[in-house]
């Protein structure tokens, strides 16, 4: 009777640690893809990026987890509304230069406002 109680409780104990094991560590196979599990310590850095003029970014050539270097292009501006200023200071600049007063234009060379 001893030995018969002695075997049901070894019985039960071996269900459980089996229930524990397949549980409480889950194979490789039973993951979703991109979740992963180990040990260890994970160092994050953010870092933020600014530029020196603002504008609309046209392109981002990098994507969220890229490696990037000092330098490394990671997105392009869209410079349309910077070359249209850059023309207007020209022809502003030129109208400005000497021996041009806005003979024949009916103006006295000032600037528009």
């Amino acid at each position: 009777m001893l030995g018969n109680r002695l075997s049901i409780v070894a019985a039960i104990v071996l269900v459980a640690g089996a229930a524990y094991y397949f549980l409480a560590s889950p194979g490789e196979d039973l993951l979703p893809e991109g979740i992963v599990v180990g040990n260890g310590r994970v160092e994050a850095v953010q870092v933020d990026v600014s530029t020196k003029i603002p504008g609309r970014v046209s392109e981002v050539v990098v994507r969220e987890g890229d490696l990037v270097n000092i330098g490394d292009v990671v997105a392009r501006m869209d410079v349309a509304q910077l070359e249209a200023q850059l023309m207007r200071a020209r022809r502003r600049r030129e109208r400005q230069k000497p021996g041009r007063c806005g003979a024949g234009t009916g103006d006295n060379g000032a600037l528009p406002a």
